[in-house]
């Protein structure tokens, strides 16, 4: 990792820290949510934001090798979130969430069977989040958001394809029903958490 990646994942939590250590009247708001076709770092084959991260060029040895395999399908568990907001005006809340996602993949041997393997990806994301509600009732509220953070994935087969980057997460439309227990969805996004997220919160 380099400075300039461990300086703003510093200033995010020293953000997070002092958000989620506010005390007093404020309005707090806590939910738990599920979200289906978040964006992960596998999904760019190493070609994350246009940039091929890459450079080594296999043997021969390696090619070969990669010949005699083959993918099964990948499975994602989606994403898992936990988010606190604080009220900062009417219409605006300020917080963070923290989500997990993971995928999992069985890569073959057409020569030897004993060599199935897993290739599984684990991501964690910290994502500071600005949310602007734009329809405000006592059952009902309508919002917008803009999510940016930072994020890491881990492999199980490969230390090397460990990477670091940013969590990005905008939702066009969220609608939250209920008042001191409600549910919430999201849809019209893209990002880390989700291109669909509903789940709870209170």
């Amino acid at each position: 990792m380099n400075r300039r990646f461990l300086l703003i994942l510093a200033v995010n939590l020293l953000c997070t820290f002092s958000l989620f250590g506010q005390s007093g009247k404020r309005e707090v708001d806590t939910r738990f949510g599920y979200g289906i076709y978040p964006l992960t770092y596998d999904l760019f084959d190493g070609h994350f934001l246009g940039c091929d991260w890459d450079f080594d060029f296999p043997s021969v040895k390696e090619e070969y090798h990669n010949a005699l395999e083959f993918s099964g399908d990948r499975v994602s568990s989606g994403c898992f979130s936990f988010g606190r907001y604080y009220k900062v005006l009417r219409w605006m809340d300020l917080g963070a969430s923290i989500s997990y996602a993971g995928t999992y993949q069985t890569i073959y041997n057409s020569a030897n069977p004993r060599l199935t393997r897993r290739d599984d990806y684990h991501s964690l994301f910290f994502t500071p989040t600005i949310r602007f509600a734009w329809f405000n009732r006592e059952y009902v509220r309508m919002y917008s958001s803009v999510g940016f953070g930072l994020g890491m994935m881990f492999s199980s087969d490969d230390p090397d394809k460990n990477e670091a980057g940013p969590s990005i997460q905008l939702t066009g439309f969220g609608i939250s029903v209920g008042k001191r227990l409600y549910g919430f969805s999201e849809v019209q996004s893209v990002g880390t958490l989700g291109l669909i997220t509903f789940g709870f919160g209170y």
